[in-house]
């Protein structure tokens, strides 16, 4: 028999997921009903009434999710088990049966350089996400760039390896804090243009506030190290960007 608490706090771990996850755009419906699933089968673990009423409601709700419905979806779910969080023994329970959620597929790469779209949401940066870490999702993304500038006599490649780490500051809230890390690396020798070998480096860290599934707001600091041809350059940028996602 599993003690109340691991269970208790087996069904937290999967909530935060489910909260964590939900907040990353663009949400992948499918995701999230895998997640609801999940934390439905583990709150019918447990033998009371309340709880198995709570599960069947979760497993109905997924059946007739909709984007425009996540949102509310998961604040029912959290409230459902707050109401009954503690008050109940659950059967014989084992972490076994539940299989991971798979990752949504990844957002469409969009035009780059911009510092607002470096540490918005991954739909503005084309990020591929991976299985939450501790309430932290992180995020990854390999970009390969063509670019070409005045005076420049040809075009430049350049490789940008970005990672980033996002999670909400509480359950339910629409307050979330990220922190990543660029590195750029030019590929090639362009006459008049950049140097092949390292680029730039940037280092971010900050807050985001949603306000909506189209639209929220980031804040924060960016230290960026460039080379130059005289050694290279430190920058210290205050970062504030509003990220608007238009449903596709």
């Amino acid at each position: 028999m599993t003690e109340p608490r691991a269970w208790n706090s087996r069904v937290d771990d999967l909530l935060t997921r489910l909260s964590c996850d939900s907040l990353v755009e663009p949400v992948g419906l499918e995701h999230v009903r895998t997640q609801l699933l999940a934390v439905a089968t583990a709150i019918g673990e447990s033998a009371s009434p309340e709880a198995q009423s709570c599960a069947d409601r979760i497993r109905l709700l997924s059946l007739d999710l909709t984007a425009a419905q996540i949102g509310r979806t998961v604040e029912e779910t959290l409230a459902g088990w707050e109401a009954i969080k503690g008050g109940d023994v659950p059967r014989d329970v084992t972490r076994a049966g539940i299989p991971p959620a798979p990752a949504p597929a990844p957002a469409a790469v969009v035009p780059d350089d911009e510092l607002a779209t470096l540490a918005s949401d991954p739909e503005m940066a084309g990020m591929f996400v991976t299985p939450t870490v501790g309430g932290w999702t992180p995020l990854a993304r390999l970009r390969v760039e063509q670019r070409w500038l005045d005076p420049w006599d040809g075009t430049s490649h350049r490789v940008r390896i970005l990672t980033r780490a996002q999670r909400p500051l509480g359950r339910g809230t629409p307050w979330g804090t990220f922190a990543y890390d660029e590195a750029m690396f030019t590929i090639d020798r362009t006459s008049r243009g950049p140097a092949r070998g390292f680029d730039r480096n940037r280092l971010a860290f900050g807050v985001t506030r949603r306000f909506s599934k189209v639209l929220s707001n980031d804040i924060g600091y960016i230290w960026e190290h460039t080379a130059v041809p005289s050694g290279s350059r430190n920058e210290h940028i205050f970062l504030a960007a509003v990220n608007l996602a238009l449903p596709r």
